[in-house]
Protein backbone atom coordinates (compact mmCIF):
# COMPACT_ATOMS: atom_id res chain seq x y z
CA UNK A 1 0.00 0.00 0.00
CA UNK A 2 1.43 3.54 -0.97
CA UNK A 3 0.17 6.24 1.37
CA UNK A 4 0.77 9.82 -0.21
CA UNK A 5 2.22 12.08 2.31
CA UNK A 6 4.30 15.42 1.97
CA UNK A 7 7.41 14.07 2.11
CA UNK A 8 9.26 16.35 -0.92
CA UNK A 9 8.81 12.95 -3.25
CA UNK A 10 11.23 11.11 -1.18
CA UNK A 11 10.24 7.34 0.41
CA UNK A 12 8.99 7.46 4.45
CA UNK A 13 8.82 4.06 6.26
CA UNK A 14 7.54 4.78 9.64
CA UNK A 15 4.38 7.23 10.64
CA UNK A 16 3.64 7.96 14.11
CA UNK A 17 0.14 7.00 15.14
CA UNK A 18 -2.64 9.40 16.42
CA UNK A 19 -4.39 9.06 20.01
CA UNK A 20 -7.24 12.03 20.17
CA UNK A 21 -9.04 12.15 23.30
CA UNK A 22 -11.39 14.08 25.61
CA UNK A 23 -11.07 14.27 28.95
CA UNK A 24 -14.81 16.07 30.80
CA UNK A 25 -14.86 16.69 34.37
CA UNK A 26 -17.98 17.76 36.23
CA UNK A 27 -19.30 19.80 38.97
CA UNK A 28 -23.44 21.29 39.58
CA UNK A 29 -24.85 23.95 38.11
CA UNK A 30 -25.51 27.07 39.94
CA UNK A 31 -26.55 30.51 39.11
CA UNK A 32 -24.64 31.74 42.80
CA UNK A 33 -21.15 30.90 42.44
CA UNK A 34 -20.76 30.15 46.40
CA UNK A 35 -23.41 27.21 46.07
CA UNK A 36 -22.02 25.59 42.79
CA UNK A 37 -19.20 23.19 41.79
CA UNK A 38 -17.15 24.97 39.00
CA UNK A 39 -16.23 22.17 36.90
CA UNK A 40 -13.39 24.25 35.02
CA UNK A 41 -11.55 25.23 38.11
CA UNK A 42 -11.79 20.84 38.48
CA UNK A 43 -10.19 20.88 34.77
CA UNK A 44 -7.48 23.44 35.72
CA UNK A 45 -6.12 20.87 38.57
CA UNK A 46 -6.57 18.06 36.21
CA UNK A 47 -4.25 19.68 33.52
CA UNK A 48 -0.89 19.88 35.36
CA UNK A 49 -1.40 16.14 36.03
CA UNK A 50 -2.27 15.25 32.53
CA UNK A 51 0.80 16.90 31.94
CA UNK A 52 3.12 15.25 33.78
CA UNK A 53 1.29 11.86 32.90
CA UNK A 54 1.30 12.57 29.11
CA UNK A 55 5.25 13.28 29.44
CA UNK A 56 6.51 10.48 30.86
CA UNK A 57 5.28 8.83 27.94
CA UNK A 58 7.52 10.78 25.72
CA UNK A 59 10.26 8.84 23.80
CA UNK A 60 12.65 9.12 20.55
CA UNK A 61 13.09 7.41 17.55
CA UNK A 62 15.76 8.46 14.92
CA UNK A 63 13.50 9.13 11.89
CA UNK A 64 10.50 10.35 13.61
CA UNK A 65 11.27 11.95 16.65
CA UNK A 66 9.46 12.35 19.80
CA UNK A 67 6.17 11.38 20.62
CA UNK A 68 4.01 14.43 20.83
CA UNK A 69 1.04 15.78 22.24
CA UNK A 70 -0.77 18.80 22.63
CA UNK A 71 -3.83 19.87 24.68
CA UNK A 72 -6.02 21.84 21.43
CA UNK A 73 -9.50 22.31 22.48
CA UNK A 74 -11.26 23.27 25.60
CA UNK A 75 -14.92 23.87 26.08
CA UNK A 76 -16.62 24.67 29.59
CA UNK A 77 -19.97 26.39 30.68
CA UNK A 78 -23.03 28.02 29.14
CA UNK A 79 -22.50 31.64 30.46
CA UNK A 80 -20.72 33.94 32.69
CA UNK A 81 -23.33 33.97 35.39
CA UNK A 82 -23.68 30.38 35.59
CA UNK A 83 -21.55 27.60 37.72
CA UNK A 84 -20.25 25.42 34.75
CA UNK A 85 -21.16 21.75 35.29
CA UNK A 86 -18.58 20.58 32.84
CA UNK A 87 -15.59 21.21 31.59
CA UNK A 88 -13.87 19.05 28.59
CA UNK A 89 -10.69 19.20 26.89
CA UNK A 90 -9.45 17.25 23.99
CA UNK A 91 -5.63 16.26 23.06
CA UNK A 92 -3.66 15.37 20.29
CA UNK A 93 -1.11 12.42 20.83
CA UNK A 94 0.93 11.07 18.16
CA UNK A 95 2.33 7.83 18.81
CA UNK A 96 5.88 6.10 17.70
CA UNK A 97 6.17 2.32 16.16
CA UNK A 98 7.93 1.61 18.82
CA UNK A 99 4.93 2.09 21.42
CA UNK A 100 1.95 -0.04 21.57
CA UNK A 101 -1.30 2.33 21.51
CA UNK A 102 -3.40 0.52 23.46
CA UNK A 103 -1.07 0.06 26.25
CA UNK A 104 -0.83 3.65 26.64
CA UNK A 105 -4.65 4.70 25.69
CA UNK A 106 -5.17 1.98 28.68
CA UNK A 107 -2.81 3.77 30.96
CA UNK A 108 -4.20 7.31 30.15
CA UNK A 109 -7.79 6.06 30.81
CA UNK A 110 -6.79 4.63 34.25
CA UNK A 111 -4.80 7.29 35.61
CA UNK A 112 -7.64 9.36 34.70
CA UNK A 113 -10.98 7.96 35.72
CA UNK A 114 -9.01 6.06 39.11
CA UNK A 115 -6.31 7.60 40.29
CA UNK A 116 -6.67 11.59 39.40
CA UNK A 117 -10.21 10.63 40.74
CA UNK A 118 -8.85 9.26 44.43
CA UNK A 119 -6.33 11.66 44.59
CA UNK A 120 -8.05 14.94 43.60
CA UNK A 121 -11.48 13.24 44.99
CA UNK A 122 -14.07 14.30 41.88
CA UNK A 123 -14.50 12.15 39.01
CA UNK A 124 -13.59 12.70 35.29
CA UNK A 125 -14.24 10.92 32.39
CA UNK A 126 -11.98 9.71 29.23
CA UNK A 127 -13.06 8.86 25.86
CA UNK A 128 -10.93 8.21 22.53
CA UNK A 129 -12.16 10.33 19.69
CA UNK A 130 -9.41 8.65 17.25
CA UNK A 131 -7.39 6.31 16.76
CA UNK A 132 -4.78 5.22 14.37
CA UNK A 133 -2.00 3.07 15.01
CA UNK A 134 1.83 3.92 13.86
CA UNK A 135 3.02 2.63 11.02
CA UNK A 136 6.32 1.07 10.23
CA UNK A 137 7.95 -0.78 7.13
CA UNK A 138 11.45 -3.03 6.92
CA UNK A 139 13.65 -1.31 4.23
CA UNK A 140 14.62 -4.97 3.65
CA UNK A 141 10.42 -5.93 2.34
CA UNK A 142 10.53 -5.99 -1.39
CA UNK A 143 7.99 -2.92 -2.25
CA UNK A 144 9.98 -0.86 -0.51
CA UNK A 145 13.48 -1.87 -2.38
CA UNK A 146 11.03 -1.47 -6.09
CA UNK A 147 10.02 1.71 -4.69
CA UNK A 148 13.41 2.63 -3.62
CA UNK A 149 15.08 1.97 -6.60
CA UNK A 150 12.40 3.96 -9.03
CA UNK A 151 12.65 6.77 -6.81
CA UNK A 152 16.75 6.15 -7.19
CA UNK A 153 15.90 5.91 -11.21
CA UNK A 154 13.82 8.91 -11.18
CA UNK A 155 15.60 11.24 -9.15
CA UNK A 156 19.13 10.38 -9.87
CA UNK A 157 19.65 10.48 -5.99
CA UNK A 158 19.53 7.96 -3.09
CA UNK A 159 16.43 7.82 -1.67
CA UNK A 160 16.23 8.87 1.87
CA UNK A 161 13.13 10.08 4.66
CA UNK A 162 11.50 12.76 3.80
CA UNK A 163 10.03 15.71 5.81
CA UNK A 164 6.71 17.46 6.22
CA UNK A 165 7.53 20.92 7.69
CA UNK A 166 4.89 22.31 6.31
CA UNK A 167 1.93 19.94 6.64
CA UNK A 168 -1.39 21.40 8.65
CA UNK A 169 0.32 24.98 8.60
CA UNK A 170 -1.00 27.80 7.51
CA UNK A 171 1.22 27.82 4.29
CA UNK A 172 0.97 24.80 3.69
CA UNK A 173 1.49 23.64 -0.18
CA UNK A 174 3.40 21.43 -2.80
CA UNK A 175 5.91 22.54 -5.27
CA UNK A 176 4.48 22.46 -8.72
CA UNK A 177 7.30 20.31 -10.20
CA UNK A 178 7.27 17.78 -6.97
CA UNK A 179 3.55 17.51 -7.84
CA UNK A 180 4.27 16.84 -11.78
CA UNK A 181 7.17 14.53 -10.34
CA UNK A 182 4.69 12.30 -7.84
CA UNK A 183 2.22 11.50 -10.94
CA UNK A 184 5.57 10.31 -13.05
CA UNK A 185 6.77 8.75 -9.91
CA UNK A 186 3.88 6.70 -9.10
CA UNK A 187 3.13 5.53 -12.89
CA UNK A 188 6.67 4.38 -12.72
CA UNK A 189 5.74 2.23 -10.11
CA UNK A 190 2.76 0.98 -10.90
CA UNK A 191 4.04 -0.15 -14.53
CA UNK A 192 7.45 -1.54 -12.61
CA UNK A 193 5.20 -3.43 -10.16
CA UNK A 194 3.16 -5.23 -12.85
CA UNK A 195 5.74 -5.95 -14.90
Amino acid sequence: MIIGEPTSNQLCLSHKGALWFKVTTSGKIRFHARTGINAIERMLELIPKLKNLLNEMIEHVDILGETTWSINRMEGGESTNIVPDFCSVEVDMRILPNQNIEHLRQKIKNTIEEDFSKELGFARKFEVLNEKPPLSTNKSNDFVELTSNVLTDYTGKETKAGETKLAHTTNESVLIQEFYDAIDIYSHLINRYFS
